[in-house]
Order: C-alpha cells, then structure tokens, then sequence
C-alpha cells in the first residue's frame, strides 16, 4: 500500500520537476498546473464520521493537473481511527472534463491507513457530474468501492449531492455556503446517512469554514452531530 502511494508520489515529483525545466518535447505542447493546499480541521469528518476521534486534523494535498483534463495527485491526513491507524493517504488519478454547461469528473482513488504495525486499504471508483445553475452549483455523484470500505463487507455504494452557493455579501470578504447530502449502503447490511451544511469565507489568503456535519446513526462512534471549524491555504 506505501508502495502505490511512493509510486504516485514519486510520479507526480518528477513530472513537477520535469514541469519546471520545460526542456522535453512533451512539455513544449502540454500546459501542467501544480495545486494544493494545507488544512488544519478541528475534526476529520468523512461521509459524516470523525476520521480524527473528534481530534485536531492536519491535512495536506498536491495535484498535477494536464490542460486535457486529465490529473494526478496525493493527499495526506492525520487519523485516530478505532483499529489505531494515525495516519491516512490516498492517491488518485481522475479526468475532468466539461459537456455543454456540464462539467464531468472521474477518478480512481486508493486510500490507505497506516499505524500501530498495521496497514490496510481500498480502491474507490468515482464520477460526478455538474452544472452551474447562477444561484448555486450543483453536484451529483456516486462512489463505488469493491471490496470492504472499513465497515462491513463486500463492496459500498455512496450516492450524494452538494450544492455550492455563493453570498454577495457587500464590503465582505467572498463568503458561501455548501451544503451536502449522502447516503451509502454496504454489502454486508450496514447503510446510513450523512448531511452537512457550512458556511466558508476568504480571510487573509486563508478559505476559513464553519459547518455542521450530522447523520442517522445512533450509537455510532464519531458519528454524532458535530461543528467543525477549519482552515485552509491553497498554493
């Protein structure tokens, strides 16, 4: 599992650096951007449970995007899981593209935790399609995973829907809302819900956020109603 994520890791490295010299033939034809960022969440909420035991989170992502709209990129974050994982990667690769006012995406992730000796994994397929509708961008997508995504077993299907609405708030710094809505359902009989909506706001070169993050399940560790608050560098 380390290996895949060296070998993405290293991957996107050298295409970084083969980037910055623009010496080779491809690179004379081909326009790549570098994106990332570095967030420090109060909580790791994922699908609507705490990743982190409702503990500080530091996360952190690059992706090397190609004007096709092909992209490759790893992302990284500190866990407390209940198997004693501390910490997660994932590394991915997708497409994006745009039909009409439809924008389209579709990536192969592989996610894996590490910690306490022990190592474990899945591979996730995903697509989403979107449309910018003026008063809100909405998404809808699903995520189909094989085999055993931590809870379980058998393969997982989560359906969701986001939408992204922007708030012309005068004299303000760009503020806007999201709001998401999912529902997964695993093969071996587990299913929930999973519902947010937070507020986010550019301060200072900073994406600051505050949000509600919630599902239907009782008694469930981490998965109880909780506000986040993060903050966000993108480069």
């Amino acid at each position: 599992m380390l290996i895949r994520f060296s070998i993405i890791a290293g991957a996107t490295l050298l295409w970084s650096g083969l980037m910055a010299t623009g010496t080779p033939a491809f690179a004379q034809d081909a326009v790549f951007t570098l994106e990332g960022d570095v967030t420090l969440k109060s909580d790791y909420d994922f699908r609507g449970i705490s990743r982190s035991d409702k503990n500080i989170a530091l996360q952190g992502g690059v992706d090397l995007v190609h004007n096709s709209g092909l992209y490759l990129g790893v992302f990284a974050s500190t866990i407390d899981d209940p198997f004693g994982h501390d910490v997660e990667f994932e590394s991915h690769i997708g497409y994006g593209t745009s039909s009409g006012a439809y924008d389209l995406d579709f990536r192969l992730n592989w996610d894996s935790f590490h910690g306490n000796g022990d190592s474990s994994g899945y591979l996730e397929f995903q697509g989403s399609v979107s449309r910018d509708f003026g008063l809100a961008y909405i998404t809808g997508g699903l995520s189909f995973t094989p085999d055993d995504r931590e809870f379980g077993d058998g393969r997982s299907v989560y359906f969701f829907g986001e939408a992204d609405m922007p708030l012309p708030l005068p004299n303000l710094p760009p503020v806007s809302v999201a709001f998401h809505l999912g529902h997964e359902n695993f093969e071996g009989g587990f299913a929930k819900w999973d519902w947010s909506a937070a507020v986010f706001a550019e301060v200072v070169d900073f994406e600051v956020g505050l949000g509600y993050y919630d599902t239907n399940l009782n008694n469930f560790r981490g998965a109880d109603a909780r506000v986040i608050f993060s903050i966000r560098k993108y480069f």
